[in-house]
């Protein structure tokens, strides 16, 4: 594992926010470990590259609300091609996610959804 933590810090960025957080938070350290392996196994199973960086931005019509966003870039591909992907990737993503959940404790599992439920991706089109 912590020959592929190191891996993905070669196309996977944190904001400030994330790296205190991610400190701070047991769960959230968790559910974004989760995310730096899962992407790792996608990138091998895939032969692609991609250059992410994860952030958190507040809701604009619910000030209070973090969203943690995943943004990734990837080169080399249509319009057409990086939206196919982008379904593809967030599908792989949350269904990972929802099934490494069930392997939580019952107190840390409702957390760790609820930070699911606020993560989305996003693609650089251009």
């Amino acid at each position: 594992m912590k020959e592929e933590i190191v891996q993905s810090q070669k196309f996977l960025k944190f904001d400030k926010q994330i790296e205190k957080k991610f400190l701070k938070d047991n769960i959230f350290m968790k559910f974004i470990s989760e995310i730096q392996v899962l992407l790792n196994k996608y990138i091998k199973l895939n032969s692609i590259n991609l250059d992410c960086q994860i952030y958190i931005n507040k809701d604009f019509e619910v000030p209070e609300l973090e969203k943690i966003i995943l943004s990734i870039n990837v080169e080399n591909k249509s319009v057409e091609e990086k939206l196919d992907f982008w379904d593809e990737i967030d599908n792989y993503l949350r269904k990972n996610i929802e099934a490494s959940s069930e392997f939580l404790k019952f107190d840390e599992k409702s957390k760790y959804l609820e930070l699911n439920s606020v993560f989305f991706t996003n693609i650089e089109l251009s």
